[in-house]
């Protein structure tokens, strides 16, 4: 082979291998969506429910290393139990081989649950309103199927920081709904599992 013609070569693997590492390094806006399960539970007003439901997220990053985003996560029970919540953070992709990532995140989330009303709920169940400030604890393996698209599983686990907890039961002597304090002693929302495809722009 002449010298030139391996010149040209090498040259051209030197620029696709730029363009990759541009293409990695710059960033990136992504859109990802999949589906989360949980389990809630509150001893004190015996609940204890699966949650399912869906996530969506909108993120911002060099997909690589930093990546920011925030998420909206809905989640529903067989009894009709609401989970809303709302989270903004950070993930750092820490571990990389070829096309298969880890990354761990931190956030800060909103949290609203909310059960039936009174009159939709079965006798021995309890009505319930909750709200919860949390710190979100990620952890994500993914693959990337392509340059654009990867699939990612992953675990949150919710830190309670500050919490807003009232029950509503139903008082067979008076007729009447009497609100209670539910004072779990809960310091976190439990494991949730997710998978889901991300989208990069």
């Amino acid at each position: 082979m002449k010298l030139s013609k391996l010149l040209l070569i090498c040259a051209i693997g030197m620029c696709a291998e730029n363009v990759m590492a541009e293409t990695e390094n710059k960033m990136n806006f992504s859109v990802g969506s999949g589906v989360i399960q949980g389990n809630l539970k509150y001893s004190e007003i015996d609940v204890d429910d699966k949650m399912d439901g869906y996530f969506i997220n909108l993120g911002l990053g060099d997909r690589s290393g930093i990546h920011y985003f925030t998420e909206y996560t809905k989640q529903e029970s067989e009894r009709n139990t609401q989970y809303d919540a709302i989270t903004i953070g950070v993930k750092q992709r820490f571990y990389q081989l070829q096309n298969f990532y880890i990354s761990a995140g931190l956030a800060l989330g909103y949290v609203k649950i909310k059960s039936p009303e009174r009159a939709e709920l079965a006798s021995n169940q309890v009505a319930y309103n909750m709200e919860y400030v949390t710190v979100p604890l990620s952890l994500e393996a993914g693959y990337v199927a392509y340059q654009k698209l990867s699939l990612f599983a992953g675990l949150d686990f919710d830190i309670i920081m500050c919490k807003n907890e009232i029950a509503v039961d139903y008082d067979k002597s008076s007729g009447r709904n009497v609100d209670m304090d539910v004072l779990s002693d809960h310091q976190s929302l439990g494991l949730k599992y997710k998978v889901g495809l991300r989208y990069y722009f």
